[in-house]
């Protein structure tokens, strides 16, 4: 794949997860090593207690953000039919400073720190935080696995 900077693409090409379970909305800038996610908490998503987005949903929308660089290998081509599994493989440090409410949005950065490539699977590395609007409210550093099935 090419070093091309892309924007505003739809996540769904990039991972398999669906509502509600899906917490990002549109990739608005991908490369090769970093990427930027946007997300809308909506009033009905199953992550919110008292109209306020849990940690849990903050971890996922990061590992989701930082699969999407991986996932580019697996899903940026549509004429492909491919079977992937993912999961967070550890988590080195997360600090979650502040939790939004719904109909807010999340902006989430993450930068590729290494990856190790097989012919089947991916490991990597990412650093990752995420913002609303301009403050921070969660940053962390995690390593996600994919593999295809």
């Amino acid at each position: 794949m090419s070093c091309e900077i892309q924007s505003n693409l739809d996540i769904k090409r990039f991972l398999p997860h669906r509502a509600p379970m899906l917490l990002v909305d549109i990739i608005t800038d991908i490369s090769n090593n970093h990427v930027i996610t946007t997300y809308t908490i909506p009033v009905d998503s199953i992550f919110l207690k008292d109209n306020i987005l849990q940690e849990t949903a903050i971890i996922e929308n990061m590992a989701q953000t930082c699969s999407a660089i991986v996932g580019q290998k697996y899903f940026n081509d549509e004429s492909l039919d491919v079977k992937v599994i993912g999961f967070i493989s550890a988590i080195k440090k997360i600090e979650i400073l502040k939790l939004p409410i719904c109909n807010q949005t999340i902006e989430t950065k993450a930068e590729l720190i290494a990856r190790f490539e097989g012919d089947d699977y991916n490991i990597c590395t990412m650093d990752v935080s995420t913002f609303l609007q301009t403050e921070l409210i969660a940053k962390g550093t995690i390593n996600l696995f994919l593999q295809k099935v």
